[in-house]
């Protein structure tokens, strides 16, 4: 698989329409089926996310939730088009939330992950009785089992 490059993420900057790339503030790894970076544009930061292989469609989903869901705590869908790919990969350019990674929630913040993930689940799509949850689900349905997961 091809290595993204800082050419790659300055081709996605430019197809979004986005102005004034300042680069790439760090990469975040990402995991097992995204490339992940945090980039910089107008004294701002945002995310974008190039999975990692051409057959992979994953992305195509979390466009879709995110531009269904609104709060303060989930980035804004700034760019999708699974037809406008780099390397032959689909990528993502979503907003930054400022935040820290933890290795234990205090209390407040497990109280405000349940209120979150409330509001998931109430959300629907244009499908009648389809939510965002029930979508969840079944895309992690190829990362192995479903109970497992739930767990």
């Amino acid at each position: 698989m091809a290595r993204i490059t800082l050419d790659d993420i300055s081709e996605a900057f430019r197809i979004s329409g986005l102005k004034n790339f300042e680069g790439i503030n760090k990469p975040l790894g990402g995991g097992e089926i995204n490339d992940t970076f945090q980039i910089s544009y107008n004294d701002k930061k945002a995310i974008l996310r190039i999975a990692k292989h051409p057959d992979q469609n994953s992305l195509h989903q979390e466009a879709r939730a995110l531009q269904l869901l609104n709060s303060a705590q989930i980035p804004k869908l700034i760019y999708f088009d699974e037809n406008n790919r780099i390397n032959g990969r689909q990528w993502i350019l979503e907003s930054y939330i400022p935040g820290s990674s933890l290795e234990r929630l205090s209390v407040n913040q497990f109280y405000s992950l349940g209120v979150l993930l409330a509001n998931i689940h109430r959300v629907k799509s244009g499908k009648v009785g389809i939510t965002i949850w029930s979508c969840f689900l079944e895309e992690c349905k190829m990362f192995g089992d479903e109970n497992f997961l739930l767990n």
